[in-house]
């Protein structure tokens, strides 16, 4: 065997996949059919020394890296548990990822799964955001992907009177918002005790058609008739 053909075999002994302890047993055993051929026997040698060195190498950083808790077993139900390692081999995190788009069915998700309120819509436990398929309950939709809120804490009390975590979860649960900040929990003596429902993009401005009023201890949206220019 020529010079350049001793060394580009000892670079493809080097890039055998897998793990360094099965590239030792693989050299091993040529070595066993190779010895009446001193220098392929030597490039071989060389091949071992440099996995030996990996082998070890590896060995001692698992002793340093540090103890990670496993994820518990409600983790990432529906997707799947990727392990991410550091630049020494060692643990880092355990990662959740969801299907793509494409993947996702479009069957509606049991209701208030792990999370708080009904009104809060469908809830995805591995990427701890809310989900609410356009499709749900038989009626037909031109948009089939599923609107996702983020768990941002921005607190808003909803016309039901119930506290929803962020605009977004108000709206997917099809609900007005009354005024920003949690419901409070005392009740109401009288009308001027009920905030009134706010309207527009920044909810400042009160919305026609629609006030609270004081019902049997109860702040209650009640619909009125919006007067039109005659």
């Amino acid at each position: 065997m020529s010079a350049e053909n001793q060394e580009k075999f000892k670079e493809y002994i080097k890039g055998i996949s897998g793990d360094k302890e099965k590239q030792l047993e693989i050299l091993e055993s040529i070595k066993t059919e190779v010895q009446e051929k001193p220098k392929l026997e030597e490039k071989l040698n060389e091949v071992r020394e440099k996995i030996l060195e990996k082998v070890e190498n590896k060995l001692l950083l698992r002793e340093v890296c540090p103890v990670i808790d496993k994820p518990l077993p409600d983790f990432c139900e529906k997707g799947r548990i990727v392990i991410e390692k550091d630049k020494n081999e060692c643990i880092s995190a355990f990662r959740c990822v969801m299907p793509t788009e494409t993947e996702i069915s479009s069957e509606c998700e049991p209701i208030c799964k792990g999370i708080g309120t009904k009104s809060e819509g469908w809830y995805n436990p591995c990427t701890s955001g809310l989900i609410k398929y356009a499709n749900c309950g038989g009626e037909n939709s031109d948009n089939p992907n599923p609107e996702i809120c983020t768990t941002l804490w921005d607190p808003v009390c909803g016309e039901d009177n119930k506290t929803y975590s962020n605009k977004c979860s108000a709206k997917l649960a099809g609900v007005g918002i009354v005024y920003a900040g949690e419901c409070k929990k005392a009740g109401c003596d009288n009308d001027s005790d009920c905030p009134q429902v706010k309207c527009g993009a920044t909810n400042v401005v009160k919305c026609p058609g629609a006030i609270m009023k004081c019902i049997n201890g109860t702040c209650t949206r009640i619909s009125t008739p919006v007067k039109t220019a005659e």
